[in-house]
């Protein structure tokens, strides 16, 4: 599933920045999926659709951002135990 999503790179930038795909968040009340994409030189997130399409409401990919983010600090809590 995350190969499908490849790298992905934002339509407005002016620089070639790759961005990696680090995870895949589901909401559970509509199932839509999003890919948590990651510039390692940049240090930026930006979070997509399934299809690779810009989540454009800033709101939404913040939250989207912070439970991934959320999700990563607890597997890491957890793999310290």
């Amino acid at each position: 599933m995350v190969a499908g999503f490849g790298d992905v790179r934002p339509p407005d930038s002016d620089s070639n920045r790759e961005f990696e795909v680090v995870g895949i968040i589901e909401d559970s009340d509509s199932g839509t999926r999003y890919a948590i994409c990651y510039c390692e030189p940049a240090d930026e997130f930006i979070v997509t659709s399934k299809t690779g399409a810009l989540v454009e409401d800033e709101t939404l990919a913040q939250e989207i951002l912070n439970d991934f983010l959320d999700q990563a600090a607890d597997a890491v809590a957890e793999d310290q135990q």
